[in-house]
């Protein structure tokens, strides 16, 4: 008898270190992004911790931030799945999916303003703020009346070309050598990727050499105001399944303005401190400002970003609460586990 309760004992015992130590991974992976122990007991009491990112490369600006949300990591990752729902984060002007395969036809909606159009025909015979290669500079129109409707027709469908060709490049071939140096360089400041999703750290470095059916792909375009001028982006979004874990990776293909790169990450982890369904949601930030944007410029875009960052990712939280808790949106998820019904 004696043997049994000490057999007993001993199993206890390892039952309560194992389940014990389940939640402490999420300080060690907490603390890789910079979060003290004051912050992490504020995020287990329901509150937003963030922080502005370390080791920052000369001109990189971003946030960290982390939240836990009272809904499934599934939920979550299904409302990303609509391109949609990205403007949640980021406030869109604009926005429109890219079809499989892209055309031109996915880029009728974007509609330029007069003087976005004479940027790019700048670029022809000046100083060039968009970023563009020699080789696309040559296609731009020589001549192109901007006062006249088929000539802003004109230099329209010409800037829709270029961008609709830097998708397809990007989708053929991956990033070109300058931007996939850029790439290297800033995931590699993403400390937690190579400790906790190298696989998916790997899958954007080598991108479309190794294209994974298990992986969602998705290509958007997108406009919205930030400093002076509105950003045109085209975005390359993946997300990955890891145990019941997700991972969304969202980087910047172009951007005309600002910036020369730039990477989202969402981290949606399955949070074993609830007896319901809760989810760890980790969004880091990091935005590589252009050189020609200027000092003081770099700046203040990059405080404005974290700043909005910050509370686009409170509002998130909050409307998918609401739509889990009411059933608001019948058809939204494709599909709720037994145990998470309510």
């Amino acid at each position: 008898m004696k043997k049994w309760i000490c057999l007993l004992l001993i199993a206890i015992a390892a039952t309560s270190a194992l389940y014990a130590a389940y939640p402490d991974e999420y300080p060690i992976f907490l603390r890789l992004l910079g979060f003290s122990k004051d912050d992490i007991r504020h995020l287990s009491d329901g509150g937003l911790i963030k922080r502005s990112i370390r080791n920052a490369l000369p001109g990189e600006s971003g946030i960290v931030a982390a939240q836990v949300s009272n809904i499934p990591s599934y939920y979550f990752r299904d409302y990303f799945r609509y391109v949609e729902n990205f403007s949640s984060l980021t406030r869109f002007g604009d926005t429109g999916q890219f079809s499989n395969p892209p055309d031109l036809q996915d880029l009728k909606p974007l509609v330029f303003s007069k003087t976005e159009l004479q940027d790019f025909l700048t670029c022809r015979t000046g100083p060039c703020q968009l970023g563009l290669r020699p080789e696309e500079i040559q296609t731009i129109p020589a001549e192109a009346d901007l006062e006249s409707d088929a000539g802003r027709e004109i230099a329209s469908n010409s800037y829709r070309e270029l961008l609709l060709k830097r998708v397809l490049e990007y989708r053929d071939r991956g990033a070109d050598p300058q931007a996939a140096q850029l790439l290297k360089m800033q995931l590699s400041r993403f400390a937690e990727l190579p400790a906790y999703f190298p696989v998916a750290q790997e899958y954007l470095l080598r991108y479309p050499k190794e294209i994974k059916p298990m992986v969602d792909n998705l290509f958007y375009w997108s406009r919205e105001s930030i400093g002076k001028k509105p950003v045109l982006t085209l975005h390359h979004v993946f997300s990955q399944r890891v145990g019941e874990d997700f991972i969304l990776l969202n980087y910047v293909v172009y951007s005309n303005y600002y910036f020369d790169s730039a990477i989202d990450v969402i981290h949606l982890l399955n949070y074993a401190d609830r007896n319901r369904p809760a989810t760890l949601i980790v969004f880091e930030q990091r935005t590589l400002a252009r050189a020609t944007a200027g000092g003081p410029g770099r700046n203040s875009i990059g405080r404005s970003l974290e700043d909005r960052w910050t509370s686009r990712l409170k509002t998130v939280s909050k409307t998918l609460e609401t739509r889990y808790r009411s059933r608001e949106y019948l058809g939204f998820p494709y599909r709720l586990l037994p145990r998470d019904q309510r």
